[in-house]
């Protein structure tokens, strides 16, 4: 519930329960409203993103919270070779209902070629786009529906 703040006047305002109850009720709300925030942030399911490579490692988190799976961090490859690359895996429970994916910022700094990608597919694969060998991470920052 937002609470509508009341302006007190030196001399205007009446110390009254009245006004005593609506600042005991604003406090009382807010803790309310804490209480239901840190409870959403616990019912949030974290599942880990899966290398089938080991050159490849994911930085970041990946968890499913109300019917959608958010995924923020960062690939990044030891070695990477120009082009597309099938190398993690979302595990049964938090894949895509469709393909889904992203354009990403990578670490390129000598050709100014920054754009990669990250694709889920629906069976999980998650295939990532290198553009160029000085790319060695990709960063990402997704969000798909799985309910």
């Amino acid at each position: 519930m937002a609470y509508t703040k009341k302006t007190w006047v030196k001399g205007n305002t009446p110390l009254s329960a009245e006004n005593f109850n609506h600042m005991e009720q604003g406090i009382a709300d807010a803790h309310t409203d804490i209480a239901q925030l840190n409870s959403d942030l616990n019912n949030r399911i974290e599942f880990t993103i899966t290398s089938i490579d080991s050159k490849y490692a994911f930085t970041g988190n990946s968890y499913k919270h109300n019917g959608k799976v958010y995924i923020n961090g960062y690939f990044h490859c030891n070695s990477p070779s120009v082009g597309i690359t099938t190398c993690f895996f979302v595990p049964e429970g938090f894949r895509p209902k469709i393909k889904c994916g992203s354009a990403c910022y990578t670490d390129d700094d000598v050709n100014f070629n920054n754009i990669g990608a990250v694709k889920i597919d629906t069976n999980g694969d998650i295939t990532i786009y290198f553009p160029t060998v000085y790319s060695t991470c990709v960063y990402t920052s997704i969000v798909y529906d799985i309910d």
